[in-house]
């Protein structure tokens, strides 16, 4: 019955990827991990988003690593080396169709403070609201003197938590 449920197919070790990509029934499948059965639809509708609002909080100590809040990951072998997401399989060979909708630049990385999901109701307001409301004006994470580009090229906004 474990094998059912989400949060025991979030698991992913990095150290043995073919057990990972083999007896895990969720997210191999969700990621369209399994080069035998990637499903186009799945790359199709999540490349026709408008916008995806990815948050990190940069206290995270449930997501590990917290990278993989923006799709990031432990390089295949062990915990030593996060990839950012622009550096992982599924981005650079479009497994999902993240790489298209951030070329398009409809992917927003936010740099949260906090621990996990711990948001102010201001920062709320600010970048993730104006999406649910359909608001014509988004959020621009360049201004405010926190906005800055990390060395990935990610667009980052540190932001001020609880």
């Amino acid at each position: 019955m474990v094998n059912r449920f989400a949060p025991s197919g979030y698991t992913k070790l990095p150290q043995n990827i073919p057990d990972y990509l083999e007896k895990c029934r969720f997210l191999p499948k969700l990621n369209n991990e399994r080069p035998d059965q990637r499903n186009p639809i799945y790359k199709k509708r999540f490349s026709s988003l408008k916008n995806l609002v990815l948050i990190m909080n940069t206290n995270d100590t449930v997501i590990k690593p917290k990278e993989s809040s923006w799709f990031g990951y432990y390089a295949d072998g062990g915990l030593g080396t996060i990839l950012q997401p622009q550096e992982t399989k599924l981005y650079t060979e479009d497994w999902i169709g993240l790489k298209t909708l951030d070329k398009a630049g409809r992917v927003k990385f936010i740099k949260a403070a906090g621990g996990h999901v711990d948001m102010s109701d201001a920062d709320i307001k600010k970048y993730v609201v104006p999406y649910l409301r359909g608001s014509k004006r988004r959020p621009d994470v360049h201004d405010g003197s926190a906005a800055a580009k990390d060395n990935t090229g990610s667009e980052e906004v540190t932001t001020t938590g609880n």
